[in-house]
């Protein structure tokens, strides 16, 4: 019942957020403070592709959304750019069924390189793509050593059953 009671709530926050223009996290964020462990209720797809890094993710998301998509997979994918947690909760909670089966072939979600551990918490990615380490907003994230141990932590969180594909051209 939970589950059913959480994608409801979701998809209906969803639908008036689109309405109103806005908010693609709102529903989830709702949601998780409602019930924080529903993710982990989700019956997820076999395919669950995470992209973290610097720069890049969102070119990358979509080329790997784009592939999916040409060999005939359906996808879900945080095409509003919500990287943080509660964005995951939102395009998982929105694209499950009422008993909480994901819907989907696929999944791929941009995460945020400094919510990408706690999003992994509650989601392991079957695959994991990091795409550079640069010193990027420098007011958030200081320095590339700081992401880096972000992103270490984060894959420390995902568990040895996922498939880690790195950047090989990052110094």
């Amino acid at each position: 019942m939970k589950v059913f009671i959480a994608v409801f709530i979701c998809r209906i926050l969803y639908f008036i957020g689109k309405q109103l223009g806005k908010g693609s996290s709102l529903p989830g964020k709702v949601v998780l403070r409602i019930f924080p462990d529903i993710l982990e209720q989700l019956k997820l797809p076999e395919t669950v592709i995470a992209v973290t890094g610097s720069n890049g993710k969102t070119t990358t998301t979509e080329l790997i959304v784009h592939v999916l998509k040409a060999t005939g997979k359906s996808v879900g994918w945080n095409h509003e750019g919500s990287n943080q947690t509660e964005g995951i909760a939102t395009l998982l909670l929105r694209v499950a069924s009422l008993n909480g089966k994901v819907d989907r072939d696929a999944i791929v979600m941009e995460c945020d390189e400094r919510y990408a551990r706690k999003i992994f918490e509650k989601v392991r990615p079957s695959a994991l793509l990091v795409t550079n380490l640069c010193r990027d907003q420098l007011t958030r994230n200081g320095h590339p050593e700081f992401i880096e141990d972000c992103i270490r932590e984060a894959v420390k969180t995902t568990g040895k059953e996922t498939k880690l594909i790195l950047n090989a051209d990052d110094p």
